[in-house]
Parts: C-alpha cells; structure tokens; sequence
C-alpha cells in the first residue's frame, strides 16, 4: 500500500475543498488585463489566487494575496508555487518589484500554513518540513532577448531578491524567462509535453518532440504555417 506524502496531501485536501478554483493553466497565466494570453497547456491545476485564507477563527480572507498555482511535482515529491508574469514584473508606479514579487511568496506560504493548521489539525512545525519551491515564470525585461542576458535570468535568484526566501520559507527559487526553460519545467512537473508560448505579438512558439534517431541536427525555431515550433527534450 503506497503512503501519500504530506505534499500530495496538503495539495489534494485543498483541491477537494476548493474544487470550484481548480482550472486550466492556459486560464491561469492569461494576463487579464488586456486578456494577453502567455501559456497554453491542457494542465488543471489550482488557481491559488481562488483560495482564501481560513483564519483560526473561521474567518475566510478572500482578498488575500498569493501565487497563480500550487502544482505537485512527482517526480521529486515537491510543491511547486508558480507565479506568472505575462510581462517583466514592474510596480505601478514603475518603481522596481522585488517586495511585490516577494510577497506572493511570504503570503502563499502563510495561506498554506493557516489551511495545513486549522482545516487539516496538523502540527504547524511539520508544515515546516514541506518540500515547497518558488518559481517566476514571466517574460525578459523590455523584451531583452539576448541570449547572454535571457540566460543570467534563467540561472539567477538575484533578481527581485529571491534567493532571500531560500532556505527560510521554501527550499528553492527560480526565475524563468525562455520558452525553452519555461517547457522543461512545466513539462517535468506536469508530465504534459505539449505546450505554447504566447508572444507578445500574439504569435505562437508550439512545442514538438521528435525521435533523437531521426534528427541529426537543431530543428529548433522551424517555421511551420506561420508558426514557430521548438524542439524540446524531456531530460
């Protein structure tokens, strides 16, 4: 008889209770400003910013903030909190975002803690041992794609301060900003291998899988009906 991880569980207790803000991720990463979409995949998961905050008190704080989705990865048995920017994250008044960024962070784990606590009774010092990372997905700033600049983004918690909350509130952060590192996360954690990557023109980078033995060289950015497709491995 398999043991369900306490991961797993948390996840499925709050999808059980809250199964009217489960949706699909294409929904969830669409900017509804402008209703900009940014990443197709047919992928159901909970739409975080849906579930309030259960207070001891059995108050329900439904204007608190958090992440976009909570995905169970089992592969290595870990949450994954994923926030998606559309475009680089900015504040308002055009100042820098990293308190803002950062917050989603902070409150989603109080979130999970209050429900891990109050609804499921469990001790709040084992919900310290909860395997949790923290991902931004969004695109680079002002559309720098220069592959020296996307690839420090990829590689650095750096920016917006992230690498403040490793080891306190969640044991990892990452910062993806390329359609490919975009793919092999969600892909891995999802085990869906399909995939789009909206442009900010609107047009599409679709993901395709090819047989190694067939291909000798990169297909990557093959245009196909007006379409870019991008060759990803599962690796």
């Amino acid at each position: 008889m398999s043991i369900t991880s306490n991961e797993l569980n948390l996840l499925s207790e709050l999808e059980k209770k809250y199964i009217s803000a489960i949706s699909d991720i294409t929904d969830i990463s669409t900017n509804t400003t402008g209703n900009k979409k940014f990443i197709e995949m047919s992928f159901q998961s909970l739409h975080f910013d849906k579930v309030p905050a259960f207070y001891s008190d059995n108050y329900e704080n439904k204007e608190s903030s958090s992440v976009d989705t909570l995905i169970y990865s089992y592969q290595n048995d870990s949450l994954y909190l994923i926030e998606f920017k559309e475009g680089w994250p900015r504040h308002k008044d055009k100042t820098d975002s990293n308190s803002d960024i950062r917050l989603k962070c902070y409150d989603s784990i109080s979130k999970l803690c209050l429900f891990w606590v109050n609804i499921l009774g469990k001790p709040r010092k084992d919900f310290f041992d909860l395997k949790i990372n923290y991902c931004l997905i969004t695109r680079p700033k002002k559309g720098n794609t220069h592959q020296s600049a996307v690839d420090a983004l990829n590689s650095t918690r750096q920016a917006f301060q992230l690498k403040m909350l490793e080891n306190t509130f969640v044991d990892q952060t990452r910062i993806l900003v390329t359609p490919y590192k975009i793919y092999k996360l969600l892909s891995r954690i999802t085990s869906v291998n399909n995939m789009a990557y909206v442009k900010s023109d609107g047009s599409k980078l679709i993901s395709i899988k090819f047989p190694l033995n067939k291909y000798a060289f990169d297909p990557s950015f093959i245009k196909v009906s007006n379409k870019k497709l991008f060759y990803m491995l599962n690796n």
